[in-house]
Order: structure tokens, then C-alpha cells, then sequence
């Protein structure tokens, strides 16, 4: 039971990475036959998923490529399917996180490139929405993932001082 808690204690981002990862796959399987939901099929959608996700197994190696890889990815795949990133409510949990850890990079020009990719990317998945959008989802959506940023950066210069 000690090996298992210390796997989970070390481990703890990449576990729930996976299983909301697992929870979108689930969801896409579960709603595909709802309205708004994602026209690409389950062969291309649940792998895109996996993939999406996929690189941020690597952040301890790569701090800032890996979160980087998820905002390209993600933008990537709204010009495939407009509507499979908004879809799966969990990948905006993991879309929060990638901007904290984009925010809490040791380097201040790579946190400052990464505000940048978390804009640009969210930008590009906002506006590959079909549909017209209201003004308020296009300002209010991008805004939490700033702040998710901001709450990063924050915790990055409190660790500093201390």
C-alpha cells in the first residue's frame, strides 16, 4: 500500500491527466448521438483525444514544450472538427492546468511565450466554433484560461520569494 501511495504522491498530475483523459473518451463514446456534439467519428475522435493529451506525460522532461504541444495540438484539431475540443468538458480542466504550468515556468520569457501559445491556442478553438458566438464566449472563455496563467505566475514569483 506505501508503494502505491508514493506512486500516486509523485505522480499525482500525470494520474489525473489520464483519467480525464479517460473521462472525455467516455464522454465522447456516451454523447456522440447528442446535439452539438462532434461530427468526426469515434475512430478519429477518441485517438485525437489520447493524443491531445499525450505530451503532457512528458513535463517533467520537457516544462515547456509539453503544455506548449497541447495548445498546438488542440488548436490543430478545431480545423478538423470545430466542435470536439468544446465538446469534452474535461479537456477544459486540462486546458486550465497546462496554462498554470505554462504560467509557473521557471523562465520568465518561456512563461511570457507561453501566455501567448494559451491565447493564440484558446483563440483558435473559440473561433473554429460553427456557429456565430456571442462576444461574451469570446472574451470570457479565453479569460479563464489568463487567469489559470496568472495563478501560475503568481505562485512562480511566491516561491521565489520564499
Amino acid at each position: 500500500m506505501t508503494r502505491v501511495r508514493l506512486v500516486a504522491r509523485e505522480y499525482w498530475f500525470e494520474l489525473l491527466v489520464a483519467v480525464l483523459a479517460i473521462a472525455g473518451m467516455l464522454e465522447l463514446v456516451v454523447g456522440r448521438d447528442s446535439p452539438g456534439a462532434p461530427s468526426t467519428t469515434l475512430w478519429f475522435s477518441v485517438p485525437a483525444v489520447a493524443l491531445l493529451v499525450l505530451p503532457l506525460f512528458a513535463r517533467r522532461r520537457f516544462p515547456f514544450a509539453a503544455p506548449t504541444a497541447y495548445w498546438l495540438l488542440a488548436a490543430a484539431l478545431t480545423f478538423v472538427d470545430g466542435l470536439l475540443i468544446p465538446f469534452i468538458g474535461s479537456l477544459v480542466v486540462v486546458g486550465l492546468a497546462t496554462a498554470f504550468l505554462l504560467g509557473n515556468l521557471r523562465d520568465e520569457r518561456q512563461a511570457g511565450i507561453g501566455l501567448a501559445i494559451v491565447l493564440g491556442g484558446i483563440a483558435v478553438v473559440v473561433a473554429n466554433i460553427p456557429g456565430p458566438q456571442p462576444a461574451s464566449v469570446l472574451i470570457f472563455v479565453p479569460l479563464r484560461f489568463v487567469v489559470a496563467w496568472v495563478a501560475g505566475y503568481a505562485l512562480r514569483e511566491r516561491s521565489l520569494q520564499a
